[in-house]
């Protein structure tokens, strides 16, 4: 949404901050040079969500999983659990697990506040810790493995989905038994990660 035109320049509400959008210009008004490396440059993707309470649930649920990341890295950020090994390829080969932990996560987070589950807003959850590239790898398979699950379980666990859905519900247990104050704070993340589990 454009929340107000100042001068050339347009300013949009992007994932919680004010940003200005980029406005083109009549390339005889640019240099040749600047007119085709505006060109190159990809525009940085937005992830529209539905009101403000969504945008706050992302950046809580965010915190979260940062706390964990950060016992993983000696409270360093030195780097996250891999969510996608990319083979030689091209073909991103997802960690099943830790997508379905986030996944759940988002989800219960969602249902505790009473916000609607947004696919944008699991996939900015993916993107802040892992880039763009990653969040739409993750996101299609995520898409893949719930339609797998919804129709033929049986099928789904041959292709190893299982370790999403027990990646799902170990993300939704863990942030309910927070919120309920059976456990201190959510470490299954670290546990697994770290060689503990």
């Amino acid at each position: 949404m454009v929340l107000m035109v100042c001068g050339l320049q347009e300013i949009r509400w992007v994932c919680g901050s004010l940003q200005p959008l980029r406005v083109e210009r009549n390339p005889l008004q640019m240099g040749l040079m600047s007119f085709f490396k505006r060109r190159s440059e990809p525009a940085p993707k937005v992830y529209p969500v539905s009101s403000p309470a969504v945008t706050d649930l992302v950046a809580d649920v965010c915190s979260a999983l940062k706390a964990q990341y950060q016992l993983l890295c000696g409270g360093e950020d030195r780097g996250n659990p891999p969510l996608v090994h990319w083979t030689n390829d091209g073909k991103p080969i997802i960690d099943l697990w830790l997508m379905g932990y986030i996944s759940g996560f988002y989800d219960a987070a969602s249902q505790s506040r009473g916000c609607p589950f947004e696919l944008n807003a699991l996939e900015l959850i993916f993107c802040v810790f892992y880039g763009e590239e990653d969040a739409s790898a993750a996101v299609a398979q995520y898409h893949v493995v719930r339609m797998a699950l919804k129709s033929d379980s049986e099928a789904a666990k041959l292709f190893g989905f299982d370790e999403f859905e027990e990646g799902m519900l170990s993300g939704g247990n863990e942030l309910f038994e927070w919120l309920s104050k059976k456990i201190q704070c959510p470490l299954k993340v670290y546990k697994r990660y770290s060689g503990m589990a």
